[in-house]
């Protein structure tokens, strides 16, 4: 078996051909007069499309790129270069980290509380996304307000649509699946207004107001419930037009395992305009953890299994 500098070394060779390839399948994919832009955020459709990207990514795969075995001293390098560097004085390498590592902070220490298993650019990431997409299917009764598989493929692909061009269902499932997979920055960029005003009800009290206030707030919630394991026990929403829409989520959580605690009356509300979250509310009390069959028999939903590889 290589080692890990064997592979990074083998990867940064290489990696280039691999860039060439993957910005190749989305260029074909986009349309003819579309402005060159972050090519993560290039619509991304149809079956040759798909097909170019997947065979692009298992590219990087080859090069050695997994990223859970990227060690934290590449990742403060590079990191420090993305945030201190004019972006064309970056070599790709470099670029390539920062863009699909957006979650990871500019710093050692979060760099190493990365959570590889759910990034969906690795294929155990991946596997883990789609696993938890169909317990939230499955949870969801409205058939209306069910996440569609095309918003799963985009997220998992990294490929966007318009902001503007989103329904409110393809914002809503956007942003849980970003904080599924811990892509914190993407989703407040993406899904969240510069006007947005947030009241946070419960174990934390307070109002906040814009991008800084949603990064606060996921801080918060991210210290109290350190785990990915997240219910959506059902999810209620409808378009209301040129308006937007508006989205009520129940949900819960529990660990057993690291802070052991849980929430039970987890509640969303959103109000969308213009293809983003213009109005939030959080409800959510941090209580210790009971059983799971405690848990989930107050939460009247079935017991699902849950990935035992994910902190």
């Amino acid at each position: 078996m290589p080692t890990i500098t064997h592979g990074l070394s083998t990867g940064l060779t290489t990696i280039d051909a691999a860039a060439n390839s993957l910005h190749d399948s989305r260029k074909s994919a986009s349309p003819s007069d579309s402005v060159p832009a972050d090519q993560r955020l290039v619509p991304f459709t149809g079956e040759p499309a798909h097909t170019g990207f997947k065979n692009a990514r298992a590219s990087f795969f080859a090069a050695g790129l997994h990223t859970g075995i990227l060690p934290s001293e590449y990742a403060e390098t590079a990191l420090k270069k993305s945030t201190e560097e004019p972006s064309e004085e970056r070599t790709f390498s470099e670029k390539f980290f920062a863009a699909f590592h957006r979650e990871i902070g500019a710093s050692t220490a979060a760099a190493s509380k990365a959570t590889p298993s759910t990034d969906p650019s690795t294929p155990q990431g991946e596997a883990w996304l789609r696993s938890e997409f169909e317990k939230i299917r499955s949870n969801v009764t409205d058939q209306a307000s069910k996440p569609s598989y095309d918003t799963l493929e985009r997220v998992i692909a990294g490929n966007f649509k318009p902001i503007k061009e989103r329904s409110t269902n393809e914002i809503y499932w956007e942003h849980i699946l970003l904080r599924y997979v811990g892509n914190v920055p993407l989703d407040i960029e993406r899904n969240y207004s510069e006007k947005l005003k947030l009241a946070l009800i419960g174990s934390a009290e307070r109002l906040l107001h814009g991008h800084e206030g949603i990064t606060e707030s996921a801080r918060i919630l991210n210290e109290l419930l350190a785990t990915t394991q997240y219910t959506i026990v059902d999810t209620i929403m409808r378009d209301t037009g040129k308006e937007g829409g508006w989205v009520t989520e129940r949900w819960a959580y529990l660990d057993e395992q690291k802070k052991h605690n849980q929430v039970l009356d987890g509640i969303d509300s959103f109000l969308i305009k213009e293809g983003q979250i213009d109005t939030k509310m959080i409800n959510y009390t941090v209580e210790p953890a009971g059983s799971a069959f405690d848990f989930y028999t107050a939460l009247g939903v079935t017991h699902p299994d849950h990935n035992p590889n994910v902190d």
